[in-house]
């Protein structure tokens, strides 16, 4: 498909940072973060990880449903430092739930950005399908004892897989190609109901302030950061928010104003420097500064 939403996930997530100073974020090893904040997400086996990556959810949707609450049911545009103080708690969650996830299947320069996503979509998918009870998962010993270098996720294609070599070997991760493939697999359950859990409490929760059906959405619509209050965002039409060749109609939007905007700036400099009658090297040298400045938000 000449438009696929794979192929031009990078600008997606490039327009989306443009309008959105931070990332909605969540995860961690969330029962000992306050006591330790260095603490790290356990990868020992995969019952580890993947208490660790669950635990951390429910712990940073509880901060960042906290934060959210106080924002929406008061009058202001803005958050205000408190709430922020509570996002930037959220933030360093999220830093060590990534942990849990092998990112070497994404593209480089986009890595950091796309694990975002990638978590808040492994965590929808979790929240819509039954679990193995933890003790039914296999810890360290077992794996060793069976010789055992990967665990699935009883019906799912959902993997987590020994790391075998660089940094992280010994790790048990959730695999490389699972983490590619995490778009796919949310879209075939995003139809699902949430199991009871923090997930599904965020989302009913925050339900009467926003238009946002689900956590994913949230986390594309609602924070446009130093641009546009999160409010207005939370509760833009659906229409917005509705995917057009691998990108929302707002972001499509926010794309548009922004070349208009760059385009608009190299003009009026150039008009300006005309009237002025400046030289051409002032006029080559504005003009490289307005697409340092532009191409520097994208960064």
């Amino acid at each position: 498909m000449l438009f696929s939403s794979e192929k031009f996930r990078p600008l997606w997530v490039l327009v989306t940072l443009l309008l959105t100073a931070t990332a909605t974020a969540m995860g961690a090893q969330a029962q000992t973060l306050a006591s330790n904040p260095l603490a790290q997400a356990d990868t020992s086996s995969p019952r580890a990880t993947l208490q660790s990556f669950v635990t951390a959810v429910d712990e940073g949707l509880e901060l960042q449903l906290e934060a959210t609450r106080s924002y929406l049911t008061s009058n202001r545009l803005y958050r205000n430092d408190a709430e922020n103080r509570l996002r930037a708690e959220v933030g360093s969650i999220l830093e060590r739930v990534v942990v849990t996830l092998d990112l070497e299947g994404l593209p480089p320069g986009f890595r950091d950005a796309l694990a975002v996503e990638q978590v808040i979509r492994l965590g929808e998918i979790l929240s819509r399908i039954d679990l193995p009870p933890y003790e039914a998962i296999p810890d360290h010993g077992s794996m060793v004892a069976q010789e055992l270098r990967r665990w699935t996720i009883p019906n799912t294609s959902i993997e987590i897989s020994l790391v075998e070599e660089g940094p992280r070997q010994g790790e048990y991760l959730f695999s490389a190609g699972t983490v590619v493939r995490l778009g796919e697999l949310h879209d075939r359950v995003a139809e699902l109901p949430y199991k009871a859990g923090a997930i599904q409490r965020f989302v009913e929760e925050l339900r009467p302030y926003t238009s946002a059906a689900s956590l994913h959405e949230y986390y594309r619509s609602s924070n446009a950061g130093l641009i546009l209050p999160s409010r207005w965002m939370l509760s833009m039409p659906v229409w917005l928010r509705a995917p057009v060749n691998g990108a929302t109609v707002w972001q499509w939007i926010g794309l548009a104003t922004y070349l208009l905007l760059g385009l608009l700036s190299i003009w009026a400099l150039r008009l300006a420097c005309l009237r002025l009658r400046s030289g051409p090297q002032l006029r080559v040298f504005l003009t490289a500064v307005v697409v340092a400045v532009f191409s520097g938000l994208l960064m």
